[in-house]
């Protein structure tokens, strides 16, 4: 008998450094970038730098984020009224409202695979349609830098359905730290661009960010 449970407290021993190890998905909630934008950069007056609302005073300037926007621009407020209709930084119009933009909301599941993280995300009131991609935001650079979240651009975009709800599984090749965020970029041209956004402003505009939590 004591041979027999000798030899069931060893096979515990054995069975829990493993079982510990297996951590729980790491579950985050993505916010909307420009409110994100605002609060990280302390902007005075809260605003979208990706999109536009029309105002026929406004000058051509270069904005937050660099982006340039023609004359009869500025940026969108968050504080506009939600039916504001807005724009491209070359003026070209969204399919959408502001309200519509900033509404869009999704969740994200993170699991440590090896070297790599997983990344789940389940979005809605998405673009309808919309193409997109997914990138991952570097904080530990200065300014803050972006690349693929799948490291090549090939497997990291994904359609909207036409309710504007979508699923997309992105691998990274690497663990996800809180130096790093998830951002997901909206392509007004239809075009996912692989390793890059694409023209910020332009045909690419930065909707859902999240920063990945101390873990």
């Amino acid at each position: 008998m004591q041979e027999f449970v000798k030899a069931g407290l060893l096979a515990l021993a054995i069975v829990l450094p493993t079982a510990a190890w297996a951590a729980e998905p790491t579950r985050l909630i993505f916010e909307p970038h420009g409110a994100f934008f605002s609060i990280e950069f302390h902007q005075k007056t809260l605003i979208d730098p990706q999109v536009f609302a029309k105002e026929s005073e406004a000058p051509k300037m270069l904005g937050p984020q660099g982006i340039t926007h023609e004359a009869g621009l500025r940026n969108a407020r968050l504080s506009d009224p939600l039916e504001t209709s807005i724009f491209t930084a070359v003026g070209k119009p969204l399919p959408l409202t502001l309200g519509q933009w900033l509404v869009a909301s999704g969740s994200a599941e993170i699991e440590d695979q090896g070297d790599g993280s997983r990344v789940t995300m389940r979005f809605t009131h998405l673009v309808p349609n919309g193409t997109y991609s997914v990138f991952e935001n570097h904080f530990d650079t200065k300014p803050p830098s972006f690349t693929p979240l799948d490291g090549t651009g090939r497997s990291n975009d994904f359609r909207a359905d036409a309710d504007g709800s979508a699923a997309a599984v992105v691998a990274s090749p690497h663990r996800l730290t809180h130096d790093n965020g998830i951002l997901v970029v909206y392509h007004s041209d239809g075009t996912a661009h692989g390793i890059d956004r694409g023209a910020i402003g332009v045909v690419a505009h930065h909707q859902l960010v999240v920063r990945i939590p101390v873990r």
